[in-house]
């Protein structure tokens, strides 16, 4: 049978076409492949590179592939936890048997949970887990740890030092604020809140602006006139008074400013009442006046001596009874003046009263 006339050449171009079809098929598989073995090698460097620790557990629970961060987190090498399973290395707490249930509805989670190292040390650690399918369809794990034991560690240092902190800036009865530079609270005392509760009925807390509508304009005035000085980098100590329900209160305050780097970000103030303190120099100060009024005007000489005998103070008196200016008695020895039949009783008696002041 005779080919029919133009068949050979269009066979002849569908088997060029074919070829050239099977051709570019391999190397599309070629690049699928090298892409591949690409994304391997990536996968494989970013594994065994990472700083945290991670592993690839089996479904029946044992290890597939662990890298060289979670052995170092753990104490063990490759080959002792490829022959261990979860419950060789975990503490089942309620923190892990609730992520348990989470990956499984969910398929994935994150938490923290407790590990054990090879040398029976409980270690705190930041875990994040999921699920995946291979090739064949079978259900891995994949698992990331990050120890965070030191981290934990140093949060509870630093959170019983604030405690220590507070508790010792909250025991004193002076009142401690710290402001930034638009006046906003950013830390208080019990102290402070306490008196602003009471001068003003406000209930400051940290964001509050220090300034309100029941401060005075002088008071304001009075505040924005030292702290301008403290933004201005000094530090320095003043006293305030106000009046309040009848009654006149005194306070020294301390401007110490805040500094980060050359900059002023804030104020630290410290307020003290010293009213008592004031009163009780009054007081003193009246009760002074009283005794020198009394001493004064009394005939008698009244004088202040050293332990030596030599005169501190003379009264007026002194110029009535003796003829002397109290000044030029001033450093003289009292005994110059006694008559000698009195003498000896006398220096006896100023000895004694030395021996037992106030006899």
């Amino acid at each position: 049978m005779k080919p029919i006339p133009g068949n050979e050449q269009k066979n002849e171009v569908d088997q060029k076409a074919l070829a050239r079809d099977l051709e570019q098929a391999g190397k599309i598989i070629d690049e699928t492949h090298r892409a591949l073995k690409l994304s391997e090698d990536k996968f494989r460097m970013l594994f065994e590179h990472s700083l945290d620790g991670l592993l690839i557990a089996k479904p029946d629970g044992s290890f597939h592939e662990v890298n060289q961060a979670f052995c170092k987190i753990l104490g063990y090498n490759r080959e002792e936890l490829l022959q261990l399973t979860r419950p060789d290395i975990t503490i089942e707490d309620i923190n892990l048997l609730n992520g348990l249930k989470t990956r499984r509805e969910k398929g994935s989670y994150q938490g923290i949970g407790k590990m054990k190292r090879k040398d029976g040390v409980i270690i705190d650690v930041e875990m994040s887990s999921a699920l995946f399918n291979d090739k064949s369809g079978e259900v891995f794990s994949y698992v990331s740890i990050r120890d965070i034991t030191g981290k934990l560690i140093a949060e509870k240092k630093i959170n019983q030092s604030e405690a220590n902190l507070n508790a010792l800036i909250n025991s004193t009865t002076d009142a401690i604020f710290a402001i930034d530079r638009s006046c906003k609270l950013i830390a208080l005392n019990q102290a402070f809140f306490d008196r602003g509760y009471r001068y003003s009925g406000i209930k400051f807390n940290p964001g509050d602006n220090f300034f309100n509508d029941s401060a005075s304009e002088v008071r304001r005035t009075w505040w924005h006139k030292h702290m301008e000085k403290a933004f201005a980098g000094n530090d320095f100590t003043v006293e305030e008074s106000f009046d309040f329900e009848g009654q006149t209160f005194y306070s020294e305050i301390s401007f110490t400013p805040i500094k980060q780097g050359n900059e002023i970000t804030g104020l630290v103030c410290f307020s003290r009442n010293i009213t008592e303190k004031k009163l009780n120099e009054e007081r003193l100060k009246n009760s002074e006046k009283r005794f020198r009024s009394l001493i004064e005007n009394s005939n008698d000489i009244i004088s202040l001596n050293n332990a030596d005998g030599s005169i501190q103070y003379m009264s007026q008196s002194a110029k009535t009874v003796l003829g002397y200016e109290p000044d030029e008695m001033i450093g003289k020895n009292p005994f110059e003046n006694i008559h000698p039949e009195d003498m000896a009783r006398l220096v006896e008696l100023f000895g004694k009263v030395l021996v037992h002041p106030g006899s």
